[in-house]
């Protein structure tokens, strides 16, 4: 007599089979990245990097004086159309 298949059995072999086909899909999925990483991408080299870097710096102080120039600008005309009230 073969054994009876329940709900809770089948469940079990679906969550099974499921989680290989996830582990598979993953695996895949991290072997294709790391083959794209060395061979397919172009990394730039130290000087461009370097000169990269340098304008981010760059263009972060610039916009951090502007955005603080603009805080100053609107604290001292808010405080005076306040004070003005008084």
């Amino acid at each position: 007599m073969p054994p009876k298949t329940t709900a809770a059995s089948a469940a079990v072999v679906l969550t099974h089979q499921t989680g290989a086909t996830i582990m598979s899909k993953l695996t895949n999925y991290f072997r294709e990245t790391s083959e794209e990483m060395r061979y397919k991408v172009t990394w730039p080299s130290l000087e461009e990097l370097q000169k990269s870097a340098g304008l981010v710096l760059i263009g972060s102080l610039l916009f951090a004086a502007v955005v603080g120039v603009m805080d100053v600008v609107f604290s001292k005309s808010l405080e005076a159309f306040y004070t003005s009230f008084r």
